[in-house]
Parts: C-alpha cells; sequence; structure tokens
C-alpha cells in the first residue's frame, strides 16, 4: 500500500520515495539545475554584500564562496520487508571536517537531496534528514530550513506554530518516534 508522502505522481512507501531509474535520473538533472541557481545567487551575494567574520559579525567579508561537493556519504535502504526502495536512502557519514574547514574559509557550503554511496551510486535522501544529520554531526545549536511540505509542529489544541523547541521536547518527540540520535551520523 502506497502512503501520502506529499509528492505528485511518486510511488510512496512507508512515508518514503521509491526512486527508480528514471526518477533519480530526472532528480539528479533537477537537483543540478537548482544547485547551479542557489549558486548563483548566493554567490552574487556574497559578493554585493558579503559574509560574516566570526570575530566580528558586523564586519563583512567579501572572500567567501559557496562551495558543494561530497561532503556526506549515502547508503540506500534496499529491500526493507519486502519493498524495494531502489536509489531511496538516508546519510551514512557526514564528512564533519571538510565542513568546518570551508566554514572557517568563510564558505557557505551547499549540499543536495542527491548523495552518493561508497561505490559512487546515486541516492536519494530526504531533506529533512539531511539536514539533522548534517546538524547533529557539526553539534550546531540550533537548525533552520526552509521546506515545501508540512510538518509544522504545533501544541495540541492549539492553531500557532512552534517558533522553537526546547532540547527535552526534542528528545521526547525522538522517543515518542521511536528514533535516535546517531553521534556523528545524524538521525
Amino acid at each position: 500500500q502506497a502512503d501520502t508522502c506529499s509528492l505528485s505522481d511518486m510511488e510512496c512507501r512507508n512515508s518514503v520515495r521509491v526512486c527508480g531509474a528514471q526518477t533519480m535520473h530526472d532528480m539528479e538533472q533537477e537537483a543540478g539545475y537548482i544547485r547551479y541557481e542557489v549558486e548563483r545567487v548566493l554567490n552574487r551575494h556574497l559578493r554585493m554584500h558579503g559574509g560574516m567574520s566570526p570575530a566580528n559579525p558586523h564586519a563583512p567579508l567579501l572572500n567567501g564562496n559557496v562551495v558543494g561537493g561530497n561532503f556526506y556519504l549515502a547508503k540506500t535502504y534496499g529491500n526493507v520487508d519486502g519493498v524495494d526502495y531502489e536509489s531511496a536512502g538516508y546519510v551514512d557519514r557526514v564528512h564533519t571536517q571538510r565542513i568546518e574547514q570551508a566554514l572557517k574559509n568563510n564558505d557557505v557550503v551547499l549540499l543536495t537531496t542527491v548523495g552518493s554511496s561508497r561505490l559512487g551510486d546515486l541516492v536519494s535522501v530526504n531533506g529533512n534528514h539531511l539536514a539533522a544529520s548534517v546538524a547533529t554531526s557539526l553539534q550546531a545549536r540550533k537548525l533552520v530550513y526552509f521546506s515545501s511540505n508540512g510538518g509544522v509542529l504545533r501544541k495540541r489544541g492549539e492553531k500557532q506554530s512552534l517558533q522553537d523547541v526546547s532540547l527535552d521536547t526534542a528528545k521526547a518527540l525522538l522517543h515518542y518516534n521511536k528514533m535516535q540520535v546517531r553521534p556523528n551520523k545524524g538521525v
């Protein structure tokens, strides 16, 4: 049975998009185009306005770049309970030192949800999980990202969304959803 995972004509199982060869090919092309456009706009902004100096946040830096690359390894889900997820997968390892070095160079690190495995095969990774995995491996104090999918946290019975979540609440959510954080690997 297919679950709804907010994707138009793609097959989903247990809220995970099944990625066949054609879907992966299409995603690779789209990710490449979107990455180019985001990189172009961010580079223009950095050239015009500069980045922020860690020593003095009010002093702009004009030497930052937008960098992308193999900052994480991905692994396919494979066949789970008789469902072949094909090229869909998860973050297996984050190259934390490479990201930290780029950030020390005042660069903006740009990641896409099309990752590669240890053998170089392309793997489709959920963007929310990628963000959480990278933030965890960097021991980030905050994670901010934008998503076109739903998934806004609200207190039960209230309409207003939560603007922040305490560590205890985050741990309770992980426990409730039977998830665990793997040190240096993420959720």
